[in-house]
């Protein structure tokens, strides 16, 4: 999880109003929480070469484990179409 220390939209501690985005991190098993200082909520605007960097390594982390534990998707089955009846 990317959040930003001076973000006022979707702050990083929990407030009044609901939880903030440390309190997600900490109750969600297996996440990191990455903390940009210096920016508001637009990471992607003030530091993209950063978010960029660390949204690919968390991709090619996540690929890696789902290619130890051979997850696939199951089948999907085949929608059945409506019979007609004859007129």
């Amino acid at each position: 999880m990317i959040t930003a220390a001076k973000d006022m939209l979707t702050p990083m501690l929990t407030g009044p109003k609901g939880a903030g985005s440390k309190w997600v991190a900490d109750n969600i098993k297996g996440c990191e929480l990455i903390v940009y200082e210096n920016i508001g909520h637009a990471d992607l605007v003030e530091c993209p070469d950063e978010t960029i960097a660390s949204t690919i390594k968390f991709l090619k982390r996540a690929g890696k484990k789902m290619a130890a534990t051979k997850t696939r998707r199951p089948k999907r089955k085949a929608a059945r179409r409506p019979t007609r009846k004859a007129a």
